[in-house]
């Protein structure tokens, strides 16, 4: 299309070093494309506090607004990072156009308003026609999963109106106090503090059709009272089956599924501690310490991506307690996803640990895989440990140790 419009045009793909060929067959093939080129993004600390994609994009950018040879800028996009940048490409005369997919409709709302000319990419459908699951968050603050109809993914103009609708709804009772923020979690305050019963999380959009049929009930709606944090769980599964993406509607759904349901915690000071023992962290056998299990959840790849994209991630400086602290705030923020990675199974480690010799069998009992990885890790070298998550997620970073990557995260245990 761009091509079409403007004649030539050229493709930067920036990504960490050696990505494209351990993505998949098809990245190599687009960077044999005649006018794609690639650009490899070190990355240097485990706790740079954005993604260093970010920042060199958005330095691109600034250099082709100086071009006179330019005269089209495209960014492909998901979320308002490159909204500053883009700003100064239209004071730059240039020609602004954002790619953004189809279902970030907040987002293509912000740049359109900006001037920026908004392609949107047609929505990616997993396999069939939409989630086969549904989380209910209980009136207790518990939850649950189950399979239901398969409900369409699709993104519609009734929808957006519909969203606009709510948040303006829960801004004026003071659910919404920015205009920003993960609306499912604010609508689950607003329910969970007006009493309303079990509503269903995910879909999100159902959350967000449940309070917009309440807006015209004509009732004196409680305003926001204790602070409490959301959580809908994923499990960290790397490849999902055909028949796993049929049965649940797609990998998000599956994960999900998986992971049990969602929860609500009030605020409290071990508000921390019992989300991630809820989320598989911490229990009252061999994963008792609070400490490494912070280190396990922050080092969980998913979560430090997420912790990352809001400048969260703790630094060597900080103490365990700081660390939890921060969390805590994480967690009760409206700017902090929903979404979070419960621990990640141990069989990788009992399959190597066999292989090795520190293991006869790899259903043998979790204390003596403990004792195994004890064994294991005084030989190598690694860090002493004292909990069963906390050896394992030692034992598997070194096996998994990349010199192109950011490495783990750390800090004062």
């Amino acid at each position: 299309m761009l091509k079409l419009e403007v004649g030539a045009v050229h493709t930067t793909v920036f990504a960490e070093p050696g990505l494209p060929q351990r993505k998949n067959k098809k990245w190599p093939e687009l960077l044999q494309e005649a006018g794609v080129s690639f650009h490899p993004v070190p990355r240097l600390s485990s706790v740079q506090a954005r993604d260093p994609n970010d920042d060199v994009i958005a330095a691109s950018v600034r250099k082709l607004c100086q071009s006179t040879a330019i005269t089209c800028i495209a960014v492909l996009v998901s979320d308002q990072d490159y909204a500053e940048a883009l700003q100064e490409a239209i004071r730059s005369n240039k020609v602004v156009v954002a790619v953004c997919p189809a279902e970030k409709y907040r987002v293509v709302s912000t740049f359109e308003k900006m001037g920026v000319r908004v392609l949107r990419l047609p929505q990616q459908r997993e396999e069939g026609s939409g989630t086969k699951i549904r989380a209910i968050l209980d009136e207790d603050g518990g939850g649950h999963v189950q399979l239901a109809e398969a409900y369409p993914s699709n993104i519609t103009v009734k929808d957006s109106q519909e969203e606009q609708a709510v948040i303006e709804f829960l801004r004026q009772l003071g659910y919404r106090p920015e205009d920003s923020g993960y609306l499912i979690r604010q609508i689950a305050r607003f329910w969970s503090t007006n009493a309303l019963g079990p509503l269903t999380v995910y879909p999100t959009s159902l959350a967000r059709k449940a309070v917009f049929e309440l807006m015209g009930v004509t009732k004196l709606w409680k305003l926001p009272q204790a602070r409490q944090a959301l959580f809908l769980p994923r499990t960290n599964t790397a490849r999902v089956g055909t028949a796993r993406k049929s049965k649940f509607g797609g990998k998000v759904a599956c994960s999900i599924f998986e992971a049990g349901g969602p929860f609500l915690l009030q605020d409290s000071d071990d508000l921390v501690a019992r989300a991630l023992r809820k989320l598989g962290y911490l229990d009252s056998s061999l994963n008792r310490d609070l400490a490494e299990a912070l280190l396990v959840f922050v080092n969980n790849s998913n979560n430090k991506q997420a912790l990352r994209k809001i400048g969260a991630l703790p630094s060597e400086q900080d103490q365990a307690s700081t660390v939890g602290e921060a969390l805590r705030q994480v967690f009760l923020s409206d700017c902090s996803p929903c979404f979070w990675y419960t621990a990640i199974k141990d069989a990788p480690l009992r399959q190597h640990l066999c292989r090795e010799g520190f293991l006869h069998d790899v259903a043998a009992d979790r204390r003596d895989v403990f004792q195994a990885m004890r064994s294991y890790a005084k030989k190598k070298g690694l860090p002493d440990m004292k909990s069963y998550l906390g050896y394992n997620f030692r034992i598997m970073a070194d096996l998994q140790s990349n010199p192109r990557s950011r490495g783990s995260v750390e800090f004062q245990c």
